[in-house]
């Protein structure tokens, strides 16, 4: 209900359950809002599917120019909370997150960031555990952690600064019948609006046992003229890849779940075209690979390659 006093008075309690937006499945939701002229405090809960499961609790406050709210949950039963309430307050133009934590069950992320005319972010990885992926797409089975940093920023809709500088531990994916060869994988990628290939690019090394089994390195041309999403995707692209290690780890990259590739894997391979229309010359060998899925239950042993 709403009365009309000297300043607005707010009382709203709004129950959800079974909406649908074509993947989006909201099972159940409540929230509670009472309001004061433009002081006020905000109850939520929800439960739903997107993807994986999930369940989210937010208790908030709401001021002139501050927004405080907590929040806990999980997604696909790995757990998620703030370490304390997260500060959102007006600066200028701009709103300011204050530095927040965001707690799991194995690493931690630090997030703070400035969103309005300007936007700037920064996460800070603390041996994040790789199962969160499964939160975006479940039954992968990667494991692993990962630490560093992700950079960005951006004024208005012109083309951002952004890098990223990550370290990968114990990477591997694991099955019902397999678990790959872990390696550890060094990650520098930068975005930059001078669009040289020079500081626009994605390196990365990758080593097993400490031996340094592959190589990337792919350097981008953006195009300029269109939005700075579109100029990315239909960036020119140059370098290449080499990597004589195990077959796991390439195989992870095509994002099939429930599904492994064992045995060692050689590749040497030159790329250029665009980034949405990359080509790849050059040779992929193997002698003695095993396909298994745990989808049909089937295993393919000795496929050999090149």
């Amino acid at each position: 209900n709403i009365v009309l006093h000297d300043q607005m008075s707010l009382n709203a309690d709004v129950q959800m359950a079974d909406m649908r937006y074509q993947d989006f499945v909201l099972a159940t939701g409540r929230a509670k809002i009472q309001m004061t002229g433009e002081h006020g405090t905000i109850q939520a809960v929800a439960t739903g599917k997107k993807d994986v499961p999930f369940n989210l609790a937010v208790n908030g406050t709401i001021a002139p120019d501050t927004y405080t709210f907590a929040a806990q949950g999980a997604a696909n039963d790995i757990p998620f909370k703030l370490n304390h309430p997260a500060v959102i307050r007006k600066n200028g133009a701009d709103w300011v997150l204050q530095p927040v934590k965001v707690v799991m069950s194995q690493g931690s992320i630090d997030l703070s960031g400035r969103f309005g005319e300007n936007l700037k972010g920064q996460a800070r990885l603390n041996d994040l555990d790789l199962s969160l992926v499964n939160m975006v797409q479940k039954d992968l089975g990667l494991t692993g952690t990962a630490s560093g940093a992700i950079d960005f920023s951006q004024s208005g809709n012109a083309f951002p600064t952004a890098r990223a500088n990550l370290k990968i531990s114990h990477f591997s994916r694991a099955s019902a019948a397999v678990v790959s060869t872990p390696v550890d994988i060094a990650l520098d990628a930068q975005l930059n609006p001078d669009r040289s290939p020079a500081n626009n690019y994605v390196h990365a090394i990758i080593r097993q046992s400490g031996v340094v089994v592959g190589r990337a390195q792919i350097a981008l041309t953006p195009a300029s003229g269109g939005d700075w999403i579109a100029d990315i995707n239909s960036a020119a692209v140059s370098g290449g890849v080499r990597y004589n290690g195990p077959a796991g780890m390439p195989f992870s990259l095509a994002g099939l779940p429930r599904q492994q590739l064992s045995g060692a894997v050689a590749l040497a391979a030159d790329v250029s075209g665009q980034l949405n229309d990359p080509h790849l010359n050059g040779v992929v060998k193997a002698t003695s690979l095993t396909y298994d899925t745990e989808r049909f239950g089937t295993r393919i042993s000795n496929i050999a390659i090149g």
